[in-house]
């Protein structure tokens, strides 16, 4: 059998930032919680299923880690986690897609980070949600899987109600640090089910505008593979697919960031000799789902009432600005 370590050991301190190939990197924080999670946990139960040993880094071993794991974006160990290959460099002229390093030195990291669309989801639940919470403590529940049920019963595109998800400035359809969140197009028929349903559309609407810039670039997307916590949503991975087009696929490990860090910590250590070995081995896949093609043809009118809305928006949005508002 081949040794494998869990990840980055103790001697890395919270908040370590670093550079790699000129982008700012993310912290390594996500990595030692991965550290401290220990045997028992999926990345580890992933680790044995694939008849590697999970052990301890040894002190001397360090060196040889931190030169290879050190210095990589979140999004870049979560797309390796994800075992996302992105097959060219290519750039966006407009600016929406980013173009970044990979840590495969074969391979670039085309991204937009998006909207924070579990933050949002979170601050719906937080402030309008109050009886959902108090079920789900009494029964242990998830809130989340009590608004879910609410939210399916809705129709797709929320009978016009629409969410422009801006609630920390936006990033698609383009990037705009005025921009705010809106409910747009409700009435007194509207009910809390309806705004649910549109909490969940809207970061769908904003991953089609990445979708569709990135076919406009020539990139040939076959699937979109959901992670970190929103993708335990059946109901919003199939909107997202619905809204798309394409199929969404469901690791077996969500929390993608920590499991990529472990895979560069494999290859750092000489365990794999390339993330895509370490890809092959350690992703798994559990689930997918189609996108419904009829759905989807409903939602093309709401996906364009969404852009409207949004370039409607831009006006009051710099007017607020401007005036501090």
């Amino acid at each position: 059998m081949t040794d494998a370590v869990d990840v980055l050991p103790d001697l890395l301190l919270p908040g370590l930032r670093v550079v790699f190939c000129g982008t700012a990197a993310g912290t390594v924080s996500a990595l030692r919680g991965a550290y401290y999670a220990g045997p028992g946990n999926r990345f580890w139960a992933t680790l044995a299923a694939t008849g590697l040993t999970p052990r301890r880094l040894a002190p001397e071993e360090f060196p040889q880690l931190l030169r290879f794991a050190i210095g990589l974006t979140d999004l870049a160990k979560s797309v390796s986690g994800a075992d996302v290959d992105l097959p060219h460099h290519a750039f966006d002229p407009t600016g929406l897609v980013e173009t970044h390093c990979h840590a495969d030195p074969a391979l670039w990291l085309l991204e937009n980070p998006g909207f924070v669309s579990g933050a949002n989801y979170r601050w719906f639940r937080d402030q309008f949600a109050p009886v959902e919470m108090q079920i789900a403590a009494e029964t242990g529940r998830s809130a989340y899987d009590l608004l879910n049920e609410m939210a399916a019963k809705i129709p797709a595109g929320s009978e016009g109600l629409v969410l422009l998800p801006c609630l920390m400035g936006a990033m698609a359809p383009t990037w705009n640090a005025a921009a705010r969140g809106t409910f747009a197009g409700f009435t007194l028929a509207h009910g809390r089910g309806h705004f649910v349903r549109a909490v969940l559309e809207a970061s769908a609407y904003a991953v089609r505008d990445i979708v569709d810039q990135m076919r406009q670039m020539g990139l040939p997307l076959e699937e979109i593979r959901a992670v970190g916590g929103g993708s335990r949503s059946r109901l919003w991975r199939q909107i997202k697919a619905d809204v798309t087009g394409l199929p969404v696929t469901l690791p077996q490990t969500s929390e993608t960031t920590a499991l990529g860090a472990a895979m560069l910590a494999l290859v750092g250590i000489g365990a794999f000799g390339s993330l895509s070995e370490a890809a092959g081995r350690v992703v798994r896949l559990v689930e997918t789902v189609e996108p419904d093609m009829a759905v989807k043809a409903r939602y093309e009118d709401y996906y364009q009432l969404y852009r409207a809305t949004y370039f409607a928006m831009l006006p009051v949005f710099e007017q607020a600005a401007q005036k501090g508002l």
